[in-house]
Protein backbone atom coordinates (compact mmCIF):
# COMPACT_ATOMS: atom_id res chain seq x y z
CA UNK A 1 0.00 0.00 0.00
CA UNK A 2 1.36 3.39 -0.94
CA UNK A 3 0.51 6.44 1.19
CA UNK A 4 0.46 8.52 -1.99
CA UNK A 5 -3.03 7.32 -2.81
CA UNK A 6 -6.12 9.27 -1.81
CA UNK A 7 -9.33 7.40 -1.24
CA UNK A 8 -12.17 9.88 -1.48
CA UNK A 9 -15.62 9.45 -0.02
CA UNK A 10 -17.87 10.63 -2.84
CA UNK A 11 -21.20 10.30 -1.09
CA UNK A 12 -22.56 10.64 2.40
CA UNK A 13 -24.26 7.29 1.75
CA UNK A 14 -20.82 5.71 2.21
CA UNK A 15 -21.07 6.55 5.91
CA UNK A 16 -22.40 4.08 8.39
CA UNK A 17 -25.54 5.21 10.26
CA UNK A 18 -23.52 5.96 13.40
CA UNK A 19 -21.38 8.42 11.39
CA UNK A 20 -24.34 10.32 9.93
CA UNK A 21 -24.21 13.13 12.44
CA UNK A 22 -23.50 16.79 11.65
CA UNK A 23 -20.02 16.67 13.20
CA UNK A 24 -18.85 13.75 11.04
CA UNK A 25 -20.48 15.18 7.93
CA UNK A 26 -18.81 18.53 8.50
CA UNK A 27 -15.40 16.87 8.82
CA UNK A 28 -15.98 14.88 5.63
CA UNK A 29 -16.89 18.08 3.81
CA UNK A 30 -13.55 19.55 4.95
CA UNK A 31 -11.51 16.43 4.09
CA UNK A 32 -10.00 17.76 0.86
CA UNK A 33 -6.47 18.12 -0.45
CA UNK A 34 -7.27 21.59 -1.77
CA UNK A 35 -9.37 24.41 -0.40
CA UNK A 36 -12.09 25.02 -2.98
CA UNK A 37 -13.90 28.33 -2.34
CA UNK A 38 -16.74 27.41 -4.68
CA UNK A 39 -17.54 24.35 -2.54
CA UNK A 40 -17.66 26.12 0.79
CA UNK A 41 -21.43 26.49 0.50
CA UNK A 42 -21.61 22.73 1.02
CA UNK A 43 -20.33 23.31 4.54
CA UNK A 44 -22.90 25.87 5.69
CA UNK A 45 -25.81 23.41 6.10
CA UNK A 46 -23.89 21.58 8.82
CA UNK A 47 -23.89 24.60 11.11
CA UNK A 48 -26.66 24.06 13.64
CA UNK A 49 -27.37 25.37 17.07
CA UNK A 50 -26.98 21.87 18.49
CA UNK A 51 -23.59 21.24 16.82
CA UNK A 52 -21.40 19.53 19.41
CA UNK A 53 -18.19 21.56 19.13
CA UNK A 54 -16.35 19.58 21.80
CA UNK A 55 -17.02 16.34 19.93
CA UNK A 56 -16.20 17.93 16.58
CA UNK A 57 -12.81 19.20 17.73
CA UNK A 58 -12.02 15.93 19.53
CA UNK A 59 -12.69 13.84 16.41
CA UNK A 60 -10.81 16.36 14.23
CA UNK A 61 -7.78 16.17 16.51
CA UNK A 62 -7.85 12.36 16.56
CA UNK A 63 -7.84 12.32 12.75
CA UNK A 64 -5.34 15.20 12.46
CA UNK A 65 -7.89 17.33 10.65
CA UNK A 66 -7.91 20.48 12.74
CA UNK A 67 -5.84 22.52 10.22
CA UNK A 68 -8.18 21.57 7.38
CA UNK A 69 -11.25 22.21 9.56
CA UNK A 70 -9.98 25.64 10.60
CA UNK A 71 -9.11 26.85 7.11
CA UNK A 72 -12.43 25.70 5.67
CA UNK A 73 -14.36 27.36 8.49
CA UNK A 74 -12.38 30.54 7.82
CA UNK A 75 -13.67 30.56 4.25
CA UNK A 76 -17.26 29.99 5.29
CA UNK A 77 -17.22 32.70 7.94
CA UNK A 78 -15.82 32.41 11.42
CA UNK A 79 -18.72 34.40 12.86
CA UNK A 80 -20.62 31.12 13.01
CA UNK A 81 -18.00 29.54 15.26
CA UNK A 82 -18.23 30.20 19.02
CA UNK A 83 -15.29 32.40 20.03
CA UNK A 84 -13.62 29.99 22.51
CA UNK A 85 -13.61 27.19 19.94
CA UNK A 86 -12.44 29.49 17.15
CA UNK A 87 -9.49 30.67 19.27
CA UNK A 88 -8.60 27.05 20.09
CA UNK A 89 -8.79 25.98 16.44
CA UNK A 90 -6.71 28.95 15.27
CA UNK A 91 -4.02 28.37 17.89
CA UNK A 92 -3.82 24.66 17.08
CA UNK A 93 -3.78 25.19 13.30
CA UNK A 94 -1.06 27.81 13.44
CA UNK A 95 1.03 25.66 15.77
CA UNK A 96 0.64 22.67 13.44
CA UNK A 97 1.71 24.81 10.47
CA UNK A 98 4.87 25.91 12.28
CA UNK A 99 5.71 22.31 13.18
CA UNK A 100 5.03 21.14 9.63
CA UNK A 101 7.46 23.71 8.25
CA UNK A 102 10.08 22.68 10.79
CA UNK A 103 9.60 18.96 10.08
CA UNK A 104 9.90 19.63 6.35
CA UNK A 105 13.19 21.46 6.85
CA UNK A 106 14.41 18.67 9.13
CA UNK A 107 13.43 16.02 6.58
CA UNK A 108 15.43 17.79 3.89
CA UNK A 109 18.41 18.09 6.23
CA UNK A 110 18.38 14.31 6.81
CA UNK A 111 17.91 13.53 3.12
CA UNK A 112 20.81 15.81 2.18
CA UNK A 113 23.06 14.09 4.72
CA UNK A 114 22.19 10.65 3.37
CA UNK A 115 22.70 11.80 -0.22
CA UNK A 116 26.18 13.11 0.57
CA UNK A 117 27.07 9.69 1.99
CA UNK A 118 25.54 7.77 -0.91
CA UNK A 119 22.65 6.18 1.00
CA UNK A 120 19.34 6.14 -0.83
CA UNK A 121 16.11 6.42 1.18
CA UNK A 122 12.50 7.24 0.31
CA UNK A 123 10.37 9.58 2.45
CA UNK A 124 7.28 7.77 3.69
CA UNK A 125 4.27 9.81 4.81
CA UNK A 126 4.81 12.88 6.99
CA UNK A 127 5.43 16.38 5.59
CA UNK A 128 6.73 15.14 2.23
CA UNK A 129 3.34 13.50 1.59
CA UNK A 130 1.64 16.77 2.51
CA UNK A 131 3.79 18.76 0.08
CA UNK A 132 3.16 16.21 -2.67
CA UNK A 133 -0.62 15.93 -2.32
CA UNK A 134 -1.81 19.23 -0.92
CA UNK A 135 -1.96 22.60 -2.59
CA UNK A 136 -1.47 24.02 0.90
CA UNK A 137 0.67 21.44 2.78
CA UNK A 138 -0.26 22.90 6.16
CA UNK A 139 -3.75 21.40 5.68
CA UNK A 140 -2.26 18.02 6.59
CA UNK A 141 -0.90 17.80 10.09
CA UNK A 142 2.43 16.00 10.47
CA UNK A 143 3.70 14.83 13.84
CA UNK A 144 6.71 12.68 13.00
CA UNK A 145 8.98 11.46 10.18
CA UNK A 146 9.20 8.14 8.34
CA UNK A 147 11.74 6.83 5.86
CA UNK A 148 11.82 3.72 3.70
CA UNK A 149 15.32 2.20 3.40
CA UNK A 150 17.11 -0.96 2.34
CA UNK A 151 17.59 -3.48 5.12
CA UNK A 152 21.27 -3.98 4.34
CA UNK A 153 21.92 -0.27 4.96
CA UNK A 154 20.40 -0.10 8.45
CA UNK A 155 23.68 -0.14 10.39
CA UNK A 156 25.09 2.69 8.31
CA UNK A 157 21.79 4.58 8.53
CA UNK A 158 21.90 4.40 12.32
CA UNK A 159 25.41 5.84 12.24
CA UNK A 160 24.39 8.65 9.88
CA UNK A 161 21.36 9.52 11.98
CA UNK A 162 23.61 9.76 15.01
CA UNK A 163 25.68 12.33 13.14
CA UNK A 164 22.61 14.58 12.76
CA UNK A 165 21.38 14.24 16.32
CA UNK A 166 19.16 11.15 16.34
CA UNK A 167 19.49 8.16 18.65
CA UNK A 168 17.57 4.87 19.07
CA UNK A 169 14.24 5.44 20.76
CA UNK A 170 14.56 2.22 22.80
CA UNK A 171 17.31 0.34 24.58
CA UNK A 172 19.26 -1.74 22.08
CA UNK A 173 21.33 -4.88 22.26
CA UNK A 174 22.88 -7.25 19.72
CA UNK A 175 20.24 -9.92 20.37
CA UNK A 176 17.39 -7.39 20.16
CA UNK A 177 18.74 -5.89 16.94
CA UNK A 178 19.14 -9.35 15.41
CA UNK A 179 15.56 -10.27 16.31
CA UNK A 180 14.23 -6.95 14.99
CA UNK A 181 15.99 -7.36 11.64
CA UNK A 182 14.66 -10.90 11.34
CA UNK A 183 11.12 -10.49 12.62
CA UNK A 184 10.44 -6.75 12.54
CA UNK A 185 10.21 -4.13 9.83
CA UNK A 186 11.51 -0.89 11.32
CA UNK A 187 13.76 0.91 13.78
CA UNK A 188 12.54 3.87 15.82
CA UNK A 189 14.79 6.88 16.42
CA UNK A 190 14.24 10.19 18.15
CA UNK A 191 15.79 13.59 18.65
CA UNK A 192 15.52 15.15 22.08
CA UNK A 193 15.65 18.90 21.36
CA UNK A 194 13.25 19.57 19.82
CA UNK A 195 11.37 16.31 20.27
CA UNK A 196 11.09 14.51 16.89
CA UNK A 197 10.28 10.84 16.28
CA UNK A 198 11.70 9.15 13.20
CA UNK A 199 10.89 5.64 11.99
CA UNK A 200 13.03 3.90 9.38
CA UNK A 201 11.24 1.03 7.65
CA UNK A 202 12.76 -1.69 5.46
CA UNK A 203 9.69 -3.87 4.98
CA UNK A 204 6.00 -3.27 4.26
CA UNK A 205 4.16 -4.83 6.06
CA UNK A 206 6.01 -6.60 8.94
CA UNK A 207 7.13 -10.19 8.20
CA UNK A 208 4.57 -11.74 10.57
CA UNK A 209 1.89 -10.87 8.00
CA UNK A 210 1.16 -13.67 5.57
CA UNK A 211 2.11 -11.62 2.54
CA UNK A 212 4.55 -8.75 2.00
CA UNK A 213 5.16 -6.41 -0.89
CA UNK A 214 7.90 -6.95 -3.47
CA UNK A 215 10.57 -4.60 -2.12
CA UNK A 216 12.59 -4.65 -5.31
CA UNK A 217 9.51 -3.59 -7.23
CA UNK A 218 8.86 -0.74 -4.79
CA UNK A 219 12.33 0.63 -5.37
CA UNK A 220 12.20 0.13 -9.15
CA UNK A 221 8.87 1.92 -9.43
CA UNK A 222 9.76 4.79 -7.13
CA UNK A 223 10.03 8.11 -8.87
CA UNK A 224 11.60 11.51 -8.49
CA UNK A 225 9.35 14.55 -8.12
CA UNK A 226 10.03 18.26 -7.77
CA UNK A 227 9.15 19.63 -4.31
CA UNK A 228 10.12 23.03 -2.94
CA UNK A 229 12.59 23.61 -5.75
CA UNK A 230 14.41 20.32 -5.21
CA UNK A 231 14.16 16.69 -6.32
CA UNK A 232 12.81 14.08 -3.92
CA UNK A 233 12.31 10.35 -4.50
CA UNK A 234 8.91 9.00 -3.43
CA UNK A 235 6.99 5.74 -3.77
CA UNK A 236 4.95 5.37 -6.94
CA UNK A 237 1.44 6.89 -6.70
CA UNK A 238 -0.11 3.43 -7.10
Amino acid sequence: FSPFVIRAVSSMDALSPVDKNPESQLLLACARAQIEPDRTENIRPFFREDLNWDHLISVAETNRMIPSLYWHLSLVGCEQVPEPYLASLKRYAHGAAVRDLYLTREFYRILDHFERRGIEVIPHKGPILAHYLYENPTLKESRDLELFARKENMLQIEELLGEVGYHPAHDRSLSRDTACLQFGNSYAFCRSQPKINLEVMWLIPPPYFSRSLDLGDLWRRSQEVALDGRTVRILAPE
